[in-house]
């Protein structure tokens, strides 16, 4: 092999995959062997996923069969959260954040386009180097001289050197067949066609950049982010999937609201702090949640413990939507004191429960004022499974918290009018509304944003970008409505944390033993819980092997998220569940 890329032809290239992904394989096994289950999933997404095999991807391509990594990587994430996913959940796990997946990626789907756009890449570098004298290639190589402009067409290889190369690549593939090789070497045409058949389809676009950089004697056009444009159609495939997939008002509820989240809790920030880890019982239940698993293996058919009189749902839908009990006062302050706490580090000096309407009593979560305005936030979190907000919901991307928002405004509209007409500063009214599984309203947006500059000017980072800030504020609330949904969840399948991850692992473990999931390569099976009962490092210690982590952030303005939310055991004897959404 050449700096890892096998060049001996196709058993070659076998025997290098193979040692490759057993490499992998023992990584990705040392990694769900981890109490910390949010912590083995980040590490498998970003420590053992097929980015660890890309440089094979682009040098062999689909020259092996890729998909026994696709399975180990499945089998991996399986023993990480201790879950079977069925092919709808793994469908879903394999599709990008944004979009309401986990992240994941198939090394099956992905080689053909990596390997045509290593190829294209290739004969860009080659005509570079056949159209320059030997100072300028030396230049290049080291580094200290400018890439020369783009050469000629009709001086970078004859046709007839493209002619024989193919000739030989025929021949190479016709003497690996005589030798009863199954696989082969197919060539960039045979990426070509295992593409043209391969499913979702490719559109034409795409297709015709791929002939275009395959023109004999002309080397395509520089692109820094080829493989990366090529594959958004597979993005935007599963995407569509998704959507396609949802059986009920509520599961296409729950895809919409989770492609609109932005920076997401999931995987946490750069700058994340320990205390914006889930534990492992919250974590795999709210992963449940945004795939559209049941919260427990064994249904059980019972009353919802907070109002008494729904049903209860295996996949806690209701939980999220029913207005008895205080998860929604609970979770609505969570958000608002987080909001506060980082606008008062912004220094834009936030008053709580504002009531500058006289003769009213209509009080607003937050005020403060920015120029020559009142800005006045009221803080609502919407559930995407209530009967007011599935609808809206299912039928555009955070269309529950638009509407939400839209309905404070109007609330509001009289007496902001009535406020302005008798005062010099004009007030504002701006919504903050949140959807429970992620979504962000467009003020809501604004007002993150208005709250990262003002981070930004305070910490002197004029080199940082803003959208660095920005991001880190949109994580720390994401988290805050995860931690607070996530225990709502436990309280609702009434089990401790301890018991849901016993009986969790205990399914998991008896599937294995059925036959009913794949089998699991790890000698040891799937990660058992901890000593404590819960699959979580105890409170103070790290799991074995990691150092406490120091971020530049956390003594500063945007250090760890004040985000404790205390569960609360519901009362059977609460109020009658009304109609709406969840925050006030």
């Amino acid at each position: 092999d050449l700096l890892g890329v096998p060049c001996g032809g196709a058993a070659a290239d076998r025997r290098l995959v193979e040692r490759v992904l057993d490499r992998l394989r023992r990584k990705q096994r040392a990694i769900c062997s981890l109490p910390d289950r949010h912590l083995a999933l980040a590490l498998l997404r970003f420590c053992a996923d097929h980015g660890c095999v890309m440089h094979l991807l682009r040098g062999v391509g689909p020259a092996v069969d890729w998909s026994p990594a696709d399975r180990q990587l499945r089998q991996a994430v399986c023993r990480a959260l201790a879950t079977d996913l069925p092919d709808s959940a793994w469908a879903q796990a394999v599709t990008p954040v944004a979009y309401g997946g986990l992240g994941f990626s198939t090394a099956t789907t992905l080689s053909p386009l990596a390997f045509l756009a290593s190829d294209a890449d290739a004969r860009v570098l080659a005509g570079r180097l056949l159209s320059t004298s030997s100072e300028e290639i030396r230049g290049i190589v080291l580094g200290n001289a400018p890439d020369p402009p783009s050469p000629d067409p009709q001086n970078v290889r004859p046709p007839q050197a493209d002619a024989a190369v193919d000739a030989a690549a025929t021949a190479a593939a016709a003497a690996d067949a005589a030798a009863a090789d199954p696989l082969g070497n197919p060539s960039a045409a045979d990426a070509m066609g295992l593409l043209l058949a391969a499913t979702p389809p490719c559109p034409a676009t795409i297709l015709s950049q791929i002939v275009a950089s395959r023109r004999p004697g002309e080397p395509p056009a520089a692109h820094p982010r080829r493989q990366r444009d090529w594959c958004v159609y597979i993005r935007d495939a599963r995407k569509a999937d998704l959507l396609a997939a949802a059986a009920t008002v509520e599961d296409r509820a729950r895809v919409m609201s989770l492609q609109h989240q932005g920076a997401s809790w999931l995987y946490g920030s750069f700058y994340s702090s320990d205390q914006e880890w889930l534990a492992s019982a919250p974590f795999v239940a709210l992963v449940r949640l945004q795939l559209g698993l049941p919260l427990l293996p064994v249904a059980e058919r019972r009353v919802c413990r907070a109002c008494g009189k729904a049903p209860h749902d295996s996949r806690g839908y209701h939980s999220l939507a029913c207005m008895a009990g205080p998860f929604k006062n609970r979770a609505h302050n969570a958000v608002r004191d987080v909001v506060a706490r980082l606008a008062r580090e912004a220094l834009l000096a936030p008053g709580l429960e504002v009531c500058v309407f006289e003769g009213t009593k209509m009080r607003l979560d937050l005020g403060w004022t920015a120029g020559d305005m009142l800005s006045l936030i009221d803080v609502t979190l919407v559930s995407p499974f209530t009967i007011e907000g599935a609808p809206a919901a299912a039928a555009r991307t955070g269309g529950a918290t638009e509407e939400a928002a839209a309905h404070k405004v109007r609330k509001y509209r009289a007496a902001v009018e009535q406020y302005n007409a008798q005062s010099a500063v004009p007030a504002y009214v701006r919504p903050f509304a949140m959807d429970l599984l992620g979504a962000l309203g467009r003020e809501a947006d604004h007002i993150l944003n208005e709250i990262s500059r003002g981070l930004r000017a305070r910490c002197g980072r004029s080199d940082a970008a803003p959208q660095e800030f920005h991001q880190r504020v949109r994580h720390i609330v994401s988290f805050t409505v995860a931690k607070a949904v996530s225990q709502q969840l436990l309280s609702a399948s009434a089990l401790s944390e301890e018991a849901f991850d016993a009986s969790i692992t205990a399914a998991y473990e008896a599937a294995l033993a059925d036959d009913s999931l794949p089998p699991s390569d790890s000698p040891g099976g799937p990660p058992t819980p901890s000593a404590a009962g819960h699959g979580v490092a105890a409170e103070g210690q790290l799991p074995p092997g990691f150092s406490a982590r120091v971020a530049p952030w956390d003594a500063g303005p945007l250090g760890p998220a004040s985000v404790g939310v205390t569960p609360v055991t519901p009362n059977p004897a609460s109020a009658t569940p009304q109609r709406g959404g969840v925050g006030a």
